[in-house]
């Protein structure tokens, strides 16, 4: 039930999200704040603070995943990007990945 009060918020949300170059230049933005956590973890472990925000890398991670998340689903919503292509082209990756990780 809270996960569908959640979609429903978001896609009322949605409604003031329709400027496409705005959603792309958010979404470039929130992709830089993952690469920028990203080196945090691989320069001061996942785990270590944050002693701005007394956050843990880990956390910082999964705010800034939430971040991308959410415009990707404006994105869905919008669309701008068809959430079938998208599940097609997740799958392929993880099919690259299983080959570059020789599972």
């Amino acid at each position: 039930k809270h996960k569908q009060q959640l979609l429903i918020q978001l896609g009322d949300a949605n409604v003031k999200f329709k400027d496409e170059k705005k959603n792309l230049i958010l979404l470039m933005e929130e992709c830089a704040e993952v690469q920028q956590v990203c080196a945090k973890i691989l320069r001061f472990g996942i785990d270590d603070t944050n002693p701005q925000n007394l956050k843990t890398n880990r956390q910082l991670l999964e705010q800034e995943l939430g971040d991308v998340h959410a415009i990707i689903g404006i994105l869905v919503e919008n669309r701008t990007i068809s959430p079938n292509q998208l599940a097609i082209h997740e799958l392929k990756k993880l099919r690259k990945l299983e080959d570059w990780y020789e599972i």
